[in-house]
């Protein structure tokens, strides 16, 4: 049975995850500036590997669900179809915010 995430966990696992990733990324830094490296490998974020593939998600308000602005999809709906077309991710978030924010 999976156990549902409440706001409270959702937000200390994201803060903890930040700071995790800022102090990576802060010895990653230290490291290769002490010992003078210029390897392209360590300057670049680090890859996800899965074994599995992942189904796309798309977060939002109310707004981003409840509007559709005289359309046929709204925010979600639109920003989803595109993500699973293979368009680009950032490409489908904009068209997706766009739609409740052309008002």
């Amino acid at each position: 049975m999976k156990k549902k995430m409440n706001r409270r966990d959702f937000v200390t696992t994201g803060a903890a995850a930040s700071v995790a990733v800022a102090a990576g990324q802060s010895a990653l830094a230290a490291a290769s500036s002490d010992h003078n490296v210029s390897n392209p490998a360590l300057s670049r974020s680090p890859e996800m590997l899965s074994t599995q593939g992942t189904t796309p998600m798309v977060i939002s308000d109310y707004s981003g669900f409840g509007y559709r602005n005289g359309g046929t999809m709204n925010a979600v709906e639109k920003a989803f179809q595109m993500i699973t077309d293979g368009e680009d991710v950032l490409d489908a978030v904009i068209a997706g915010v766009n739609i409740p924010e052309n008002d």
